[in-house]
C-alpha cells in the first residue's frame, strides 16, 4: 500500500507555507482547514474578549519558529475585517469550525460579535516593509514602514512619502486629485499610479503643469516641497485618526505586523519607536486602532532581556500590549496531525499492526540516552497511529535547531523564520518524499526534514553536503549516500547543544527509515562514513559529538590539519596528564607511608632525569603494541617497574594531535589580532574547542587508568581501587614491597 493511501486528506495537495492577503484561493483553503486546538481556543478567547471591549489596543502572538503564529496572524486579519473569500466571507467560513460544539459557543459568540464591527486590516512582514523605506541606519525604520503600508492602504504612492504627502493634500484638502491624474497623463501621456509616482524626477515639469492646472497656483518643483519634512509619530496616529473618522460609525482600523520581535530586539530605538506607535495610536484613536504582532518571543521576555542588558524601561509596552498569545510545541503537533496526517478508517488496523510488531524496540532505537534531554517516543498504540509516519523526538528536536540556526545567521532573508516556511509545510515535503520511495512500515528519517528548510539556509552553510555529493570518492555508492544524509542531520543539528550529542549511536537513530532496520549494522556503517567524513573535514569530532562544518570552518579545519606535529610534542603532553596530572609530583607515598622517589617511563622509554631504584611505566594507548600484553608481560619481566598497560585507543591519538596542531595554529594565528571579524570568532571558537579536546583527553586517560592491566616485574596484580591515582599507588606498594626487604606494611 503506498503511503498516500493511509491519509484522510490528499497529501499532494497545496499547502502555502507563506499566506498572501490578496490570494484569495489559497485563504479561502486556510481559512476552511484552520485548526482550532484547545490552546487555540483559549488563546483566540481571550483575545476577541478584549478586542471587543477595547481593552488596550495590542495583541503579541508568540512561538517558535514554525509553530504557526504568521499563520494565526493572518487568520486573525482576514476574520476580524470579514473580507470576502471566494464568494464567502472570511467570519462564515471560520464560524464553521465552532459549529455543533458546545465548548466552542463562547468563542462563536466573540468572533460574531468583533464581525459586527467594520474594520480593515493592514497584514506586513516588517523586515521586508523595512527594506522597502530604502534607509540606510535600521533604527529608523519602524515608523517609516508603518506609514508606507498606511499610505499604499490609503491608494496613495507607497514607495515615496513625499509623493504621497502631495497626494493627501490633493485629495483630502482639494479634492484635486483625479482632476490632477487626468491633466497629468494629458500632459505625459503616462498613467500616474503607475508610472508618474514612481518617476518624479523625470515628470518633473508636467507634474508641475498639472498641478498649477488643476490648482490654479503656479508650482516649480512641487513634490520637492514634500522632501525631508518633519513626520512624527504623532502625525501618524493623527493620519489614522482622520482616516477612521472618515469611515463608518465604530470603523477600525487594525495593522498586523509579522516579525516584530526579531526585528525590534536589542535595539533601543526601534523598541522605543513601537512602543510609541503603539501608545499614540491608543491616545489618539483609542481602541479604533490596534497592533496586532507576532515574534519568537513573548513580549515580556523581550523586554526583560532590552531593561537588563540596556537599562531602560520597557514595562509600558507591555501594557499596551496586553493581549498575549503563546504557540506551543503541543498546539503544533495537534495542527499537524489534523491538517496532515489525519488516517483514512480503512488504513488504521494496517498503520497499528506496525506498532503492534516492533513496539518492543522503539525505546531503544529512538532513545537518546546521552543527552541533557530526555525526547519523548509514542506513548502508546493511538500515538504511534496519529503522528506516522513521524516521530515525536523529531518535533521537539526541529524546533530547537531551527532556533539555535537563526540565532547563528544561517538563513537567508533579514528577520525571517525559516525561509517563512511553517513546520506544517516542512513536514509536507517530507511525507512527499517518503511517499516516493516508501511504503507502510517506512518511516520518515530527521534527513528529510533538510529538504524543507535547505532553499532557506544559506549558501556558505549548506555548501558542504552539495560538494560532498560530487566528492567521497573512497565511499561506494550506498556510503555515499549514507554520508550525505549523515551531513544533512548533522547540518540541523550542529548548533543544538547539551539537549542532543551527535554521537554515532545518536545519529543513527535519526536515519532509522524503517523499524525493520539492522541497527547494528547500520551504526558500522555510520561510523565507517563519519571517520571519511571527518579525515576530508566535512565534520568535526569532539569527543562522542560530531559536528558538521561550514565553508569557512572546513578551509580553517584544513589548515589546521597541516600542521606538522613530532612525536616529541605528543609525549610531551602524555607526560603532562600522567605525571602531573595523575600522579602529581615526583615521589608516591607507599602504603607504608614512606615516600619513594621513581623514574619516569613511557612505553619503555625513560622521559626526563633517571630518579631512584623504582620505575613507573604506562603503556600509553597510543602505542601501537599496547595491546601486546604477553610481550609487554615479557619485556618488564625482573625489572623494578610498575607497568601500567593503558588499552589501545587510536582515538586518543587523534585527539592529541588535534589539540596540538590547533594550539600551534592559535599560537601563529591569534583570534584577537585578526581584523576580519567572522575570522576571529571562527579561531575564538577552535579555542573553546581546544580546551574541551584537552579535558576529554585528560578524561579518556583516566578512564583507562582505571580499567588498566598493572604488572609489578612482569606480573599482573590484583588492585581493589578504582580511582586512578589510588590504583597507582596499591600498585606502586606492591612494586616497593617486593624490591625492599624492609618494607613495612602499616
Amino acid at each position: 500500500m503506498a503511503i498516500k493511501s493511509i491519509f484522510k486528506k490528499d497529501i499532494y495537495r497545496h499547502i502555502d507555507g507563506v499566506i498572501k492577503a490578496e490570494d484569495n484561493d489559497v485563504l479561502k483553503n486556510e481559512l476552511e482547514e484552520f485548526v482550532i486546538t484547545d490552546e487555540i481556543r483559549g488563546n483566540l478567547e481571550t483575545f476577541f474578549e478584549n478586542y471587543n471591549d477595547g481593552n488596550s489596543n495590542g495583541a503579541w502572538i508568540s512561538g517558535f519558529f514554525g509553530s504557526g503564529k504568521s499563520h494565526l496572524l493572518k487568520i486573525l486579519a482576514a476574520v476580524l475585517e470579514n473580507r470576502d473569500v471566494g464568494g464567502r466571507r472570511a467570519a462564515e467560513i471560520f464560524l464553521e469550525h465552532c459549529e455543533d460544539n458546545e465548548d466552542f459557543t463562547i468563542l462563536k459568540g466573540l468572533v460574531e460579535r468583533a464581525t459586527r464591527t467594520p474594520s480593515r486590516s493592514i497584514l506586513f512582514n516588517i523586515g521586508q516593509q523595512a527594506d522597502a523605506t530604502g534607509r540606510a541606519d535600521r533604527k529608523d525604520t519602524i515608523l517609516p514602514a508603518f506609514l508606507q503600508v498606511f499610505n499604499a492602504h490609503c491608494g496613495y504612492c507607497e514607495q515615496n512619502p513625499a509623493v504621497a504627502a502631495f497626494e493627501r493634500q490633493l485629495d483630502e484638502e482639494d479634492g484635486h486629485l483625479a482632476a490632477f491624474e487626468a491633466k497629468f497623463k494629458e500632459l505625459s501621456g503616462r498613467d500616474w499610479k503607475t508610472n508618474g509616482r514612481t518617476r518624479v524626477m523625470r515628470y518633473g515639469a508636467q507634474i508641475d503643469q498639472a498641478y498649477s492646472a488643476v490648482t490654479g497656483t503656479s508650482a516649480t518643483d512641487i513634490i520637492g516641497r514634500y522632501i525631508n519634512q518633519d513626520f512624527s509619530v504623532k502625525d501618524f496616529a493623527n493620519l489614522v485618526k482622520d482616516y477612521i473618522a472618515k469611515q463608518k460609525p465604530g470603523f477600525r482600523l487594525n495593522f498586523f505586523v509579522d516579525e516584530i520581535g526579531q526585528y525590534v530586539a536589542n535595539s533601543t530605538p526601534l523598541m522605543l519607536t513601537l512602543q510609541s506607535i503603539a501608545e499614540k495610536l491608543n491616545t489618539e484613536c483609542r481602541n479604533s486602532s490596534w497592533i496586532i504582532v507576532t515574534s519568537q518571543s513573548n513580549v515580556t521576555d523581550v523586554v526583560g532581556e532590552m531593561d537588563d542588558e540596556q537599562g531602560n524601561d520597557f514595562s509600558r509596552i507591555i501594557g499596551r500590549f496586553n493581549t498575549k498569545i503563546q504557540l506551543s510545541s503541543k498546539n503544533v503537533g495537534e495542527v499537524i496531525r489534523a491538517r496532515l496526517l489525519e488516517k483514512d478508517a480503512g488504513a488504521v488496523p494496517e498503520v497499528a499492526s506496525v506498532y503492534n510488531d516492533f513496539s518492543g524496540d522503539m525505546a531503544s532505537i529512538y532513545d537518546f540516552a546521552d543527552g541533557m534531554r530526555k525526547y519523548r517516543s509514542f506513548a502508546d498504540c493511538d500515538d504511534f497511529v496519529s503522528l506516522y509516519p513521524f516521530v515525536p523526538y523529531q518535533f521537539d528536536l526541529f524546533r530547537s535547531a531551527m532556533i539555535e540556526l537563526s540565532n547563528h545567521d544561517a538563513f537567508t532573508g533579514r528577520f525571517q523564520a525559516v525561509g517563512e516556511r511553517s513546520t506544517l509545510e516542512v513536514c509536507q515535503i517530507a511525507l512527499k518524499k517518503l511517499d516516493a520511495e516508501g511504503k507502510i512500515g517506512s518511516m520518515i528519517p530527521f534527513d528529510l526534514w533538510f529538504d524543507g528548510i535547505e532553499a532557506s539556509i544559506k549558501p556558505n552553510i549548506k555548501n558542504q553536503v552539495h560538494i560532498a555529493a560530487n566528492q567521497l570518492h573512497n565511499l561506494d555508492d550506498e556510503k555515499k549516500k549514507l554520508a550525505i544524509r549523515v551531513l544533512k542531520v548533522l547540518l540541523i543539528v550542529k548548533y543544538v547543544r547539551g539537549d542532543y550529542v551527535a554521537s554515532p549511536r545518536n545519529i543513527c537513530s535519526l536515519l532509522i527509515e524503517d523499524l525493520s532496520v539492522n541497527f547494528a549494522q547500520l551504526l558500522a556503517d555510520v561510523k565507517t562514513v563519519l571517520s571519511t567524513l571527518e579525515s576530508e573535514s566535512y565534520v568535526q569530532r569532539v569527543g562522542e559529538n560530531y559536528e558538521y562544518l561550514t565553508d569557512s570552518e572546513k578551509d580553517l579545519d584544513s589548515e589546521i590539519k597541516r600542521v606538522i606535529v613530532d612525536q616529541s610534542e605528543v609525549t610531551a603532553m602524555l607526560k603532562d596528564i600522567l605525571f602531573a596530572g595523575v600522579i602529581r609530583g615526583r615521589k608516591i607515598t607507599a602504603s607504608n607511608g614512606q615516600a619513594y622517589a621513581f623514574t619516569q617511563m613511557l612505553d619503555g622509554a625513560t622521559v626526563g632525569r633517571p630518579d631512584g631504584d623504582l620505575s613507573v611505566n604506562f603503556i600509553t594507548p597510543v602505542n601501537p603494541d599496547a595491546g601486546d600484553l604477553s610481550g609487554i608481560m615479557q619485556q618488564s619481566f625482573a625489572k623494578d617497574e610498575l607497568t601500567v598497560v593503558l588499552k589501545p585507543d587510536p582515538a586518543i591519538l587523534a585527539d592529541i594531535q588535534n589539540y596540538l596542531k590547533t594550539t600551534k595554529y592559535l599560537a601563529q594565528n591569534p583570534p584577537m589580532s585578526q581584523p576580519d571579524l567572522a575570522l576571529r570568532t571562527l579561531l575564538e571558537s577552535r579555542q573553546t574547542h581546544k580546551g574541551a579536546i584537552q579535558r576529554r583527553v585528560e578524561v579518556a586517560i583516566r578512564d583507562k587508568i582505571s580499567s588498566a592491566t598493572i604488572l609489578v616485574r612482569g606480573t599482573e596484580v590484583t588492585v581493589r581501587a578504582t580511582d586512578p591515582a589510588s590504583r597507582i599507588k596499591e600498585g606502586f606498594s606492591d612494586l616497593a614491597s617486593k624490591v625492599y626487604a624492609h618494607f613495612r606494611m602499616v
